[in-house]
């Protein structure tokens, strides 16, 4: 036997209506909203937490341990941000953590010079991606920057191939994050000073990796 619809005002919306659930006196919209937001919560509960990629900056530890070349890219990208000015040298836009990004001048599949801080700049990420002709302008800075012909000698570096053992890797890592711990309170003009010894340390890891 099917019972009559009874009206009467709902728990949830206060309006005269209906009733689809009459123990808790609720209409039909109220029923389906509680189904929704039941089953929203549900879904949080039982959802995976997504892993995030992070570079941990304590050190390696043991003679195994493997330094990833995702881990070096990373703590190199921190450390260009950090050393570089935060102005993009291409569009002048002031650069912070939501927009800046550690641009190549010489592309970064090129091994020979993918963590070269004198290939690198800190840049607007709109340049880095949408606009190619940012690399003259990243070519001129540089010169700025190290001396004249530093773009140039950056181009023939490229060319020559090198490849990276897990030790120089280890090394490079030490090396880059150490020096992003010691740059936080610098000025920039100490930074580029600094930038400087760091990139003698860095030649001394790779001399031996040409072939």
């Amino acid at each position: 036997m099917i019972s009559n619809p009874i009206k009467d005002t709902c728990t949830d919306c206060g309006k005269i209506k209906f009733l689809a659930n009459k123990s808790k006196k609720l209409c039909t919209s109220c029923v389906s909203i509680r189904k929704r937001i039941k089953d929203k919560e549900t879904k949080e509960l039982v959802k995976k937490p997504v892993k995030k990629t992070t570079v941990k900056t304590k050190l390696f530890k043991g003679k195994n341990s493997v330094v990833k070349q995702a881990a070096l890219d990373q703590i190199t990208s921190r450390l260009v941000r950090l050393l570089y000015p935060s102005l993009c040298p291409h569009c002048k836009i002031k650069l912070d953590s939501s927009n800046a990004n550690c641009g190549h001048f010489v592309s970064r599949v090129k091994q020979s010079t993918r963590f070269s801080l004198k290939n690198l700049v800190a840049v607007d990420r709109t340049c880095n991606f949408y606009r190619p002709e940012h690399v003259y302008t990243l070519g001129k800075f540089l010169d700025t920057i190290w001396g004249e012909g530093t773009a140039d000698e950056q181009i023939l570096l490229g060319n020559k191939k090198l490849k990276f053992t897990n030790e120089a890797r280890k090394a490079l890592f030490t090396l880059y994050t150490k020096a992003y711990e010691k740059a936080q309170n610098l000025s920039q003009a100490d930074k580029y000073k600094f930038m400087k010894e760091i990139q003698m340390e860095y030649e001394k890891i790779i001399k031996d990796l040409f072939f």
